[in-house]
């Protein structure tokens, strides 16, 4: 399985929640049929370079279901499937955009995945590598490039032109939509759902501030209800 932030996660046992919060791209399976095998290449998008890719890699070239989720990842990767997979889309609000995969073993049930990773290209393949050279699960944001490139691979800059005229786009609109909620840092007074943060923040940081940390503790209180 293999594709598109966070804690390095090192319990394998984790990966099942962190699974659930990336996108499936691909599985590639040998299923029986009347005691053949039978490759099997499943894509969740309709993504079909890339999912020819894949079965090439599987079923002409005769290399191994890994070898056929990262070459079908990377496809999607250099081809920017719909604006949303690789680099040169999707900046974040300082304007970088930063990539996140993950690729599992079938067999063995490995797992290596990587999140919030900048300025390298093929996201797939470092999480491949985690999966097969180290004893993590995750690693994310620069300690993931810093991984990168002491296996080999080269920094480069992951904006594109789409995506620096989004990130324009989107600074022009006071930076609408985002993900902020009230009572945050520096909230942004342009949001109707800020301005009475916003005013707080202005007139009485104390106050504010003894608001975001009992509105942080509330949300620790729901988390650890929500466990038991």
């Amino acid at each position: 399985m293999g594709l598109h932030r966070g804690k390095k996660i090192s319990d394998k046992g984790d990966i099942h929640r962190l699974f659930l919060r990336f996108q499936v791209i691909y599985i590639v399976i040998f299923l029986s049929v009347a005691g053949d095998k039978l490759p099997l290449v499943i894509n969740t998008w309709p993504f079909t370079n890339a999912t020819a890719a894949a079965w090439n890699t599987i079923f002409n070239l005769k290399k191994s279901a890994v070898d056929a989720v990262e070459i079908g990842c990377m496809k999607c990767e250099t081809d920017r499937c719909d604006g949303s997979v690789g680099w040169g889309g999707s900046p974040d609000e300082q304007g970088e955009t930063t990539l996140d995969a993950m690729i599992m073993d079938g067999r063995t049930h490995d797992v290596g995945a990587v999140g919030v990773l900048r300025r390298i290209k093929p996201a797939i393949s470092v999480a491949r590598a985690v999966m097969e050279f180290t004893t993590h699960t995750l690693l994310a944001g620069d300690q993931a490039t810093a991984f990168a490139k002491e296996v080999g691979f080269n920094e480069t800059d992951l904006t594109s032109n789409i995506s620096a005229q989004m990130f324009k786009d989107w600074r022009n609109n006071n930076c609408q939509p985002n993900y902020w909620q009230s009572l945050l840092h520096d909230p942004n007074p342009n949001s109707p759902a800020n301005n009475e943060a916003a005013q707080l923040y202005r007139e009485n940081r104390r106050e504010y501030e003894k608001k975001v940390a009992a509105i942080v503790q509330e949300s620790w209180n729901d988390d650890e209800e929500e466990e038991d």
